[in-house]
């Protein structure tokens, strides 16, 4: 998973591109593609689980898109949950 930029500080908002590439169709085996990436923002950097509830209302950012965050009062992670076209999951921190 690709953020940039990967970090801000003291800003009241900040514009981040999410990029990510499956490794294994990036090597050519078993290229089955990303299916979908979903965020949302915790005040926790600790990852959540692919199966907490709360991805079940986390929004869906298009791959190479960005996420716009304003109002920014505390520190917050961005965490994103990817699922790959085999149905593969994985949760990223920034």
């Amino acid at each position: 998973m690709t953020y940039s930029p990967n970090t801000a500080s003291n800003v009241k908002s900040v514009t981040i591109k999410v990029t990510e590439t499956d490794a294994a169709a990036a090597s050519g085996y078993c290229s089955s593609g990303i299916a979908s990436i979903k965020y949302q923002w915790t005040t926790s950097n600790t990852a959540l689980a692919t199966n907490n509830t709360s991805w079940n209302s986390a929004v869906t950012v298009t791959n190479g898109g960005s996420i716009i965050r304003n109002s920014i009062i505390a520190t917050n992670y961005l965490q994103t949950l990817v699922t790959d076209n085999a149905g593969n999951q994985k949760v990223f921190v920034s």
